[in-house]
């Protein structure tokens, strides 16, 4: 059903004798712009231009992102075990988002995880195969190598509605529906994590996230009692002058 909505979207704006231009005028579809040859990304890279006497000043951002790919590649592996309903290998996993930054870091791209979304979409369809990573790793290849600017013909609400659907679907998945799978203590966590997110950053929301999941972890093992007393008798038996 996405795709049928910039199918439709072009056949009603060439039935009304619209063109593309028109379209484009009133903001509709993005911008033109000149083709960038993939060859044309690595010019970017000129280390005679790095302002080396400032990386101490960027050393908490860096730290900073390290942590957060770090601790969301985490989740991520959590949630899609939580949904899959079977433990994963989270050494393996992390190893391998791990070895996918190395590789785009060196070839000048950005950090990243898993696509969550996609994953789940993967798994809840049935389709177990590894040629789906093939063919979305060769479709972002053709992609990075193809001139055409796809925002330039991809109608604008359309890219906003996808945005806004799967940021609705998220957050009603795991802040309202995922409720019944948590403790209290655990989902109030998970609730203060979420809006100490949205007024303190991506950094700070974590940050104060893990600080209220350690109270609550301190709290909850401090409320069990782990000592339990048993009474037992030893089948030992000793004379008086052994003892």
């Amino acid at each position: 059903s996405m795709v049928v909505i910039p199918v439709v979207f072009y056949i009603v704006l060439f039935a009304c004798g619209w063109s593309i231009e028109d379209a484009r005028e009133g903001g509709w579809v993005g911008e033109t712009s000149p083709p960038v040859p993939v060859q044309d990304l690595f010019h970017l890279i000129d280390f005679g231009k790095v302002r080396w006497d400032l990386c101490k000043e960027i050393i908490p951002t860096w730290l900073g992102m390290v942590f957060v790919v770090s601790f969301s590649s985490c989740l991520d592996v959590a949630a899609i075990s939580m949904d899959m309903g079977e433990a994963l290998d989270v050494n393996n996993e992390l190893t391998t988002v791990g070895i996918s930054n190395l590789v785009s870091g060196l070839a000048g791209g950005f950090t990243g995880s898993y696509i969550f979304s996609q994953t789940i979409f993967t798994y809840r369809t049935g389709c177990r195969s590894r040629w789906i990573g093939i063919l979305v790793a060769f479709t972002f290849i053709a992609v990075v190598i193809s001139t055409v600017n796809f925002l330039e013909v991809t109608p604008l609400f359309f890219l906003g509605s996808t945005l806004v659907f799967i940021g609705f679907d998220l957050i009603f998945e795991w802040v309202v529906e995922v409720r019944h799978k948590l403790l209290l203590s655990e989902y109030i966590v998970l609730l203060a994590t979420f809006v100490a997110i949205q007024f303190l950053g991506i950094n700070g929301g974590i940050g104060l996230g893990i600080v209220v999941a350690i109270f609550d972890f301190v709290w909850t093992t401090a409320s069990v009692s782990s000592v339990k007393r048993v009474s037992r008798r030893s089948m030992a038996f000793y004379r008086p002058q052994e003892r």
